[in-house]
């Protein structure tokens, strides 16, 4: 198969013996056909018999991959002469390959400590993870002060009020979902003016919260009173 190019001039040669006739004043042409358009190019034949017939640059008239017939047209003597003729394939002289190498990465292995979070109403399990345990049992023994004092500045920045000291956020024996129930039932006691001061007078109202807190957060009646007695060690340690 014949190749053009869409990048670059080609020029078409080729030696031609013709007999009983002269190549004197022959004139040579050659046709490239395809299914949407014709094109010729003339040529020359020189003394010899040798035939160039320039062809130009296809870019802008026939794409790559295009293809087709051509064929050359020699006229001698009024004679007409069909003497060659190829497929032919327009191609692009100049092209890159690239080829991607598949990617490697080495694995890296967390080893970082690891802290499960149970959000309320949802039942959640980890299995990589030591159990809902206080925060200790999570974190390495440098990590748990840090996690004190990062749970006193929520409470001060969702309740308004200080606690008089983090340490009674951060008990071993207390577990990861009691301590939120703790501290979103306590929200709700702020928000209601309800404080150690006046927690007596305001007992039902306290009693009311609870139930509607525990209607859609169920606590186990054995944790229960647990909660409760953290909500209220959380109040009596609560300062504006």
């Amino acid at each position: 198969m014949y190749k053009l190019y869409t990048d670059k001039t080609e020029v078409f040669e080729c030696d031609i013996q013709l007999t009983g006739a002269s190549l004197k004043n022959s004139q040579a042409r050659l046709i490239i056909e395809t299914s949407d358009v014709n094109l010729l190019f003339k040529g020359e034949i020189l003394k010899g018999g040798k035939c160039r017939v320039p062809v130009k640059k296809l870019k802008g008239i026939l794409g790559e991959s295009s293809e087709g017939k051509i064929k050359l047209e020699v006229i001698a003597d009024d004679t007409y002469f069909n003497p060659w003729e190829s497929e032919f394939k327009v191609e692009s002289s100049k092209q890159i390959r690239v080829e991607v190498k598949s990617q490697s990465s080495n694995i890296v292995k967390d080893e970082s400590p690891k802290m499960k979070v149970s959000v309320l109403g949802e039942n959640n399990s980890t299995s990589n993870t030591p159990g809902t345990r206080g925060y200790s049992a999570y974190l390495k023994k440098g990590d748990v002060k840090k996690q004190r004092k990062s749970l006193k500045k929520s409470i001060e920045k969702t309740t308004g009020y200080k606690p008089a000291n983090e340490e009674i956020f951060i008990e071993d024996d207390i577990t990861l979902s009691e301590r939120k129930h703790i501290v979103n039932i306590m929200k709700l006691l702020i928000r209601e003016d309800i404080n150690i001061k006046n927690l007596s007078i305001k007992k039902n109202k306290l009693n009311k919260i609870v139930a509607v807190y525990t209607k859609r957060f169920p606590i186990n009646e054995s944790v229960k009173p647990k909660v409760m007695e953290g909500v209220i060690k959380v109040l009596s340690k609560l300062k504006k």
